[in-house]
């Protein structure tokens, strides 16, 4: 079985080794920070959303937001930032069909593979439209 969690484990090791080593607790969270942002910069939309849902980001959220927004509220700007793009590319051309396999999008010129979630497809074809224009 592959041990990629163990991987993750190491990392965070890392990270804390750095502030450690440095007598600086700030290099660690710079670290933690760094790879939160790389990871999330690699995460198609699905992925975001259930992060976004997770205890995890409520516990953050409710700990170090001091009231001023809470995890609903940006999981709520997330969604209609999707609902936004998914209408602009439909008055654009582009339809997007659910099967057994996930979601595709279409338009009269190209069909897309299947993604996982609606939400995937429309997040690739946003990315084809950007590339077209």
């Amino acid at each position: 079985m592959l041990q990629f969690n163990e991987m993750l484990e190491k990392l965070l090791k890392a990270a804390d080794a750095h502030g450690e080593d440095s007598g600086e607790p700030d290099h660690t969270v710079g670290d933690l920070q760094d790879l939160l942002r790389k990871a999330w910069s690699l995460m198609s939309l699905s992925q975001k959303l259930e992060l976004m849902q997770s205890d995890e980001v409520d516990n953050v959220v409710e700990c170090g937001a001091q009231d001023e927004f809470e995890a609903e509220d940006l999981v709520m700007q997330m969604r209609d930032q999707y609902v936004d793009v998914k209408r602009r590319l439909e008055a654009h051309g582009f339809s997007f069909v659910e099967n057994e396999l996930g979601t595709k999008w279409e338009t009269t010129a190209e069909i897309s593979m299947d993604y996982p979630t609606c939400f995937d497809a429309v997040e690739a074809a946003h990315k084809e439209m950007a590339e077209v224009l």
